[in-house]
């Protein structure tokens, strides 16, 4: 079976970067309510993948971001402005396990994307991230009804629900959404969370840019289903992101996502 690799963050202060395929993601721990800040190719407008607005974070505090292999980490520690805390972890992934899929080294990893090899048989045309949104509190019980909310532009977009399997199925929007599949410009966007994290899903469409793009603004706004938390809890959750050319290799990878364990933490 194939192990897909994985790629580093390139850390500086509060900043972290990642590049892939001419896809450009960010992260400023300092504006966790910004998320992930997403540039590509297929869109000259910036992009925001898994804000988490309810983490407030005061003016000119500091933070301690680390990375731990392909993870980048922060934790936000509870007080007296910031009764509920918690810990944010976002990993990148190369590829994807497919059995009989040639074995992708590192070696050949890196020579793929120094020459941009475009080949749709190869398992380094996708890469995914994934955020690991931890919440704990000080407070004997609370009620923090976390989000995790995108923004994201493309051409299309398909909705998709779990079947009888337990795997994802094309829907409508009116189904039990649990992931979305944009369409743009030779690439294809999927976004998802896991399925028992979720307690409602909303889709927002925004107009056509004008210009010669012509993309379709999309917010999702993912209401998580923890409407209680009492102290000395820890709860975990999970969302995912899934770039590449091939559609059917992206739902591939978020069916192996709803299969995976829960990473450690800090």
């Amino acid at each position: 079976m194939n192990q897909a690799m994985t790629k580093k963050w390139k850390l500086k202060g509060t900043r972290a970067t990642i590049d892939w395929e001419g896809n450009s993601f960010a992260v400023d721990v300092s504006r966790p309510e910004r998320g992930i800040e997403l540039r590509s190719a297929q869109s000259s407008n910036e992009e925001f993948l898994f804000a988490t607005p309810q983490v407030v974070v005061l003016k000119n505090e500091r933070f301690d971001p680390f990375c731990r292999g392909s993870d980048l980490l922060v934790a936000f520690p509870c007080s007296e402005s910031r009764p509920i805390g918690g810990e944010l972890s976002w990993r990148t992934k190369i590829g994807f396990n497919e059995e009989g899929s040639e074995e992708l080294t590192e070696a050949r990893a890196d020579e793929l994307e120094e020459n941009a090899i475009e080949d749709d048989d190869n398992p380094a045309t996708s890469f995914s991230i994934e955020l690991l949104y931890s919440i704990h509190t000080d407070l004997l019980d609370s009620q923090p009804n976390p989000q995790v909310t995108s923004s994201l532009r493309g051409e299309t977009i398909e909705f998709f629900e779990l079947g009888p399997d337990e795997k994802l199925q094309s829907c409508s929007a009116n189904g039990q959404l649990v992931a979305c599949l944009i369409r743009r410009k030779g690439q294809f966007v999927l976004a998802t969370l896991m399925p028992s994290d979720l307690r409602s899903f909303r889709v927002a469409t925004e107009a056509t840019e004008s210009g010669p793009d012509e993309l379709k603004e999309f917010n999702f706004v993912w209401d998580l289903s923890l409407d209680f938390l009492e102290k000395g809890v820890i709860r975990r959750m999970r969302t995912f992101c899934a770039v590449g050319e091939n559609a059917e290799r992206l739902v591939h990878l978020a069916n192996e996502f709803y299969q995976s364990e829960v990473p450690l933490t800090a």
